[in-house]
């Protein structure tokens, strides 16, 4: 896992969120599942981080493939159902990711929740290459 790159990810998606609050519900985000949860529910993590060694020119650089996850879930709040929930702050957090970092999505589903039907559930997820000498995300 790559710390840095990880934080300055999850911090700028909290903000946006923070920013955007009324077209996300004011959803909440976190890396690891809360205790108590309250909804809408942002759980982003990095899920995969695959090192490579790739040479340009006489310096090696190391390069990584990085995935990440945002599993987004909606319950129903006031007039819009759990799913118009869900899909507004899943279109929060993609124009973050992939408009602002430049992550390329890989995967839009929807995964079922048992929650006695009160919550929906969208898994996005996410890919990236990382030179790691230079700690920099490649575009």
């Amino acid at each position: 896992m790559n710390n840095e790159i990880f934080d300055a990810i999850y911090n700028g998606l909290s903000a946006f969120l923070t920013e955007n609050n009324k077209s996300c519900y004011s959803a909440k985000i976190c890396s690891m599942p809360p205790a108590n949860p309250t909804y809408p529910l942002v759980m982003f993590d990095e899920v995969r981080n695959v090192k490579s060694g790739h040479s340009f020119g006489e310096i090696p650089d190391k390069v990584s493939s990085l995935g990440y996850q945002a599993d987004i879930y909606g319950k129903a709040k006031g007039t819009s159902n759990r799913r118009t929930v869900a899909r507004a702050v899943a279109t929060v957090v993609d124009s973050y990711l992939s408009d602002f970092v430049g992550l390329h999505r890989m995967s839009f589903n929807v995964t079922p929740v048992e929650a006695g039907g009160e919550l929906y559930r969208i898994t996005i997820m996410y890919d990236k290459k990382i030179y790691e000498n230079k700690k920099s995300l490649i575009n």
